[in-house]
């Protein structure tokens, strides 16, 4: 037992899969080797690579690139997100196809300042129309419920979130 990781330590003795958290696609496969199942990806995952020491000049290469066609902020923000993740979601993909859509899941959440239907189901939809292993997150909330029912039966998996926003 001595020479496993922590991850296939914890498979192995319980029923538990790991995720990872906001991590490059370099670490993806490093956490991948150690057994991790999974990852998920927050909103500040884009400026985490604008301000990583190794990713930041793709991140910036990305960025421009969306800036030359989408001139909404808030738009491009989510674009540059979707292509980040992307990135991630495609080291998890062999994971995902050996497993048979059992693992190698990357979740993605949408702009957390727009959550209402609408603007949930559209980033949704937009953000899995390439991947068959990303599976946007949405929030446990009024807003965010009633995507259950739109998405069950249907090929798009998501992951429920808590939400952290006080009642208005």
């Amino acid at each position: 037992m001595g020479s496993q990781g922590y991850f296939a330590r914890v498979s192995e003795m319980t029923a538990t899969r790991l995720w990872i958290n906001n991590v490059t696609p370099g670490e993806a496969q490093l956490a991948i080797n150690a057994g991790a199942v999974g990852c998920t990806q927050n909103p500040t995952y884009p400026q985490k690579m604008l301000t990583h020491p190794i990713g930041s000049d793709h991140a910036y290469t990305l960025l421009d690139g969306i800036l030359k066609s989408e001139p909404d902020d808030t738009k491009a923000q989510s674009k540059l997100q979707y292509a980040l993740v992307k990135e991630v979601a495609e080291v998890f993909l062999p994971l995902y196809t050996r497993s048979h859509g059992t693992q190698g899941f990357v979740t993605i959440q949408g702009d957390p300042f727009h959550e209402d239907l609408d603007t949930i189901l559209e980033a949704a939809r937009y953000h899995t129309r390439e991947c068959p292993n990303i599976m946007p997150r949405f929030p446990q909330s009024p807003q965010g419920l009633p995507l259950w029912n739109r998405f069950c039966g249907r090929d798009i998996r998501c992951w429920p979130r808590k939400s952290c926003q006080r009642p208005r």
